[in-house]
């Protein structure tokens, strides 16, 4: 498990830095990248740093990605945040890089990594780099804390999920010494657009209920598309189901553009279900994870085994 020293040391050995995430980024995966990103180039101004992958959905954020040849990620130290398999790494040039650190708080399922930290515990990887700076005493500057912040805020629902601890709070503290604008911020993430807007309306109305306890929605090409919003965006909303009282799972559906598959979001109140979505080609954390590959029989199929657990369970 490296710590900041280790970090600086490997980041003054190298000529030059790519960073990586998953593909797909969300908030933490951004934040955390970007974050980095930016300290790196602050605190060694003389290191070539680039930040690798397509921004997605995150298109106020692209002119901060980087375009490089092999050659340049072949001869870089690789750090891939936010990833916990190597399949998901948005770009896999990155296992050219002469060295490769993986900073995460995923459940581990794959040591990619030369150099390792993982907290499967942490809130999120933007918690674990915060406090990786908070513990060696380093003051960072407002761009950064801003970016970290971003992804701590979102990857914990806002301090609101069951894997915010202590660390989380202490970590979005230390952010807030950097004098992040905190409505600015929540504003840029939260904020809907007014098409954003009218589709979460009609998600909500397609909300289906399984066997009382699982929401769920299948939302086909044609209804983003008409409404304006990519399969990227689209995907994206299963939180508008959170917090029914009497719901344990809740679920989105979204089918992928002229595919006959469907990508899905999970989430659980309490219950296990990451191990679930493996075996639907998916991951993730134990409570909230993604599953891939999807048909509408499958989609069926899967509510069926999430509500034998919850009854198995109960």
């Amino acid at each position: 498990m490296i710590n900041f020293e280790t970090l600086c040391k490997e980041i003054e050995q190298a000529s030059q830095i790519t960073i990586f995430r998953h593909v797909h980024p969300d908030w933490d995966a951004i934040g955390a990248q970007l974050g980095l990103k930016t300290w790196i180039k602050e605190h060694y101004p003389d290191k070539a740093v680039y930040a690798l992958g397509d921004p997605g959905t995150f298109v106020q954020y692209e002119a901060y990605f980087d375009q490089v040849d092999d050659e340049a990620i072949a001869s870089s130290l690789a750090i891939v945040v936010d990833c916990g398999n190597a399949e998901r790494v948005d770009d896999a040039r990155f296992q050219q890089a002469k060295q490769i650190i993986k900073i995460d708080h995923h459940p581990q399922v794959e040591h990619y990594g030369t150099l390792e930290l993982v907290n499967e515990k942490a809130g999120a990887t933007c918690e674990i780099i915060a406090n990786l700076f908070r513990c060696a005493d380093i003051a960072l500057s407002q761009t950064c804390a801003s970016f970290l912040y971003q992804g701590l805020l979102m990857d914990t629902a806002r301090f609101s999920i069951a894997t915010t601890t202590k660390d989380s709070f202490l970590a979005a503290a230390y952010l807030c010494e950097a004098g992040i604008d905190l409505p600015k911020i929540s504003e840029a993430c939260i904020a809907l657009k007014l098409t954003t807007y009218a589709y979460v309306s009609y998600l909500r109305s397609c909300m289906r209920v399984y066997k009382d306890k699982i929401a769920y929605a299948i939302m086909e090409q044609e209804d983003y598309e008409k409404m304006g919003l990519s399969f990227a965006q689209a995907k994206e909303f299963v939180y508008v189901f959170a917090h029914i009282e009497e719901l344990s799972v809740w679920t989105l559906f979204t089918k992928e553009p002229n595919s006959d598959h469907y990508k899905g979001s999970l989430r659980s109140r309490s219950m296990q279900i990451n191990d679930i979505a493996s075996c639907y080609h998916g991951g993730g954390h134990a409570l909230a994870c993604g599953v891939s590959q999807l048909t509408k029989d499958s989609i069926m199929e899967l509510l069926e085994t999430l509500y034998i657990r919850l009854m198995n369970e109960a």
